[in-house]
């Protein structure tokens, strides 16, 4: 049942509703999506076992039915090492063959790849037990590992879930995007239509039609209802035309606003754990409770003091807004790392001059706050708060920098913490 799916659409296959709406395994686009046409799943590809040459190259390996990436991979690397590997791989859809020993074949794992062959293939891993019990334990080795990385949390958090469920829809609507943009093809076909002088077939899904245009006398092959003449097909085509070109700007809008809604959860997520990661350090500022204004009004912004100077980083979305455009004021010091996801950091200069190691140790801690903070060395663009301006009509979080000197630093967090 988990796996299963009821999907309705009317007589031209256009989704209609769906008992599941998240994305299949393995699909590249959403294909259930109410709104969208159904596509089939597509054909496996590949020749059937019982259709396998009678010599099989390690070349040919891809063309077979039934072979897993992993298992190719290792056998065209070890092809000339193994004793008749042909028919050791056919004896896998054999009823006849006789396995090795025991009652399983040899489970293997070859880097990330976990798989079964009648021999052990050179440089694979033999596991031990069963089937289940040998994938069980590596499943749990890598869930184990990956519960102890804060990276591996960052993908189980209802954050990075809501991401990849923005992410599903963001690739259905540049799909119909991509749809809407065949609007002028859609009129071009009604109006070969109405120009061309013959009759749609009786069960044909599409004709031929030759027509005047642009560049002279043209044909163009046009999908079509036989149920209806050419003059009604014609019309839906100009239908689709028109439907195309009103929902594109709906849509090229809504992508716009999800790709930034992606980009405030990416953001979020990095300044979530180097916040968790500098707080296990004992080296996580204190939280800004923005004496004198309002409860409640301010989030996600974190207190540093370095050489006197009081240092404020944004460890959300909100809490960049926050410290860029409430808490700067126009002569304090504004770092970013450059070209990724990262915090907005304001350096408060109470107009005195700044030291070049509390700049620098400023500039870092940008860096350890953002997507860079893995790098040996990271690019922070600096710039005076009064050349720092939001993009009219995006997302205040978002700015443009008039002028910026650009360092490099190591990423990392302030040895001196009030």
């Amino acid at each position: 049942m988990r796996f299963s799916n009821l999907i309705l659409t009317d007589e031209n296959r256009n989704v209609l509703e769906t008992a599941r709406i998240q994305k299949l395994s393995g699909d590249r686009a959403s294909r259930n999506r109410p709104g969208f046409l159904y596509l089939p799943p597509p054909e496996v590809e590949g020749l059937e076992p019982s259709e396998w040459p009678e010599e099989i190259t390690p070349a040919g390996l891809p063309m077979l039915r039934g072979i897993g990436k992993g298992l190719i991979e290792i056998l065209q690397s070890n092809w000339d090492k193994l004793d008749a590997p042909g028919k050791l791989l056919k004896s896998l859809y054999s009823a006849d063959a006789l396995l090795s020993s025991g009652i399983f074949l040899p489970q293997q794992r070859s880097g990330g790849a976990f798989l079964v062959f009648p021999v052990v293939i050179p440089g694979a891993e033999k596991l031990e037990g069963t089937p289940l019990v040998a994938a069980g334990a590596r499943i749990a080795e890598a869930l184990a590992d990956r519960s102890f990385r804060p990276e591996g949390r960052k993908a189980g958090s209802p954050g990075g879930r809501k991401s990849r469920q923005l992410k599903n829809r963001l690739e259905g609507l540049r799909i119909q995007l991509a749809e809407c943009g065949q609007a002028e093809l859609w009129k071009l076909r009604g109006e070969a239509l109405l120009s061309w002088q013959g009759e749609i077939p009786a069960g044909v899904p599409e004709v031929e039609v030759r027509f005047w245009g642009e560049r002279g006398e043209e044909t163009l092959r046009i999908p079509v209802n036989p149920r209806l003449s050419r003059i009604e097909n014609a019309q839906a085509c100009f239908r689709h035309y028109h439907k195309g070109k009103a929902m594109k700007e709906q849509v090229e809008l809504e992508i716009r606003r999800l790709e930034q809604e992606i980009l405030n959860l990416e953001q979020d997520e990095i300044l979530s754990e180097a916040l968790s990661i500098s707080l296990r350090k004992n080296r996580g500022g204190k939280p800004y409770s923005g004496e004198g204004r309002k409860p409640g009004r301010i989030a996600g912004v974190r207190r540093f003091e370095i050489g006197g100077f009081p240092v404020f980083v944004g460890t959300s979305a909100k809490g960049n807004r926050e410290a860029t455009f409430r808490i700067a004021s126009p002569e304090d010091l504004w770092f970013h790392a450059k070209g990724v996801p990262g915090a907005h950091v304001i350096l408060k200069t109470g107009r005195r001059q700044v030291p070049q190691p509390v700049i620098e140790a400023a500039a870092s801690i940008a860096a350890f706050f953002s997507k860079a903070r893995t790098s040996c060395a990271a690019f922070v663009e600096m710039s005076e708060k009064r050349h720092v301006r939001a993009i009219s009509g995006n997302n205040p979080g978002e700015v443009t920098v008039s002028r910026s000197t650009v360092l490099t630093v190591t990423p990392s967090l302030p040895d001196e913490v009030s």
